[in-house]
């Protein structure tokens, strides 16, 4: 999952227009509840990363909304067609 300096940007700015679209569809609230504490840990080939801090936290996102974030994911970048939740801190992009 090695980037370079331009590619971390540019991945830095995906990740925060897709919080900013998750922020805005579901509310302060539940952004707050769910999914502040993801973090993004980098590009795999065709799949984005993003580590959450428990299990349970990990299959709500992916239960519930993992379809949304692949489809927000596919519309700032079609090469993304997969989302892998992990279980962890992650030393990603914020």
């Amino acid at each position: 999952m090695a980037e370079n300096g331009d590619g971390e940007a540019r991945l830095a700015g995906t990740w925060a227009r897709i919080r900013g679209r998750l922020r805005q569809e579901f509310g302060e609230t539940e952004y707050r509840n769910w999914f502040q504490p993801a973090t993004f840990v980098g590009v795999d080939g065709e799949e984005a990363v993003i580590a959450l801090p428990s299990k349970f936290l990990a299959d709500w996102i992916r239960g519930r909304y993992g379809d949304r974030l692949r489809s927000l994911w596919a519309a700032e970048d079609d090469a993304i067609r997969r989302i892998e939740f992990v279980v962890g801190t992650g030393a990603g992009i914020v």
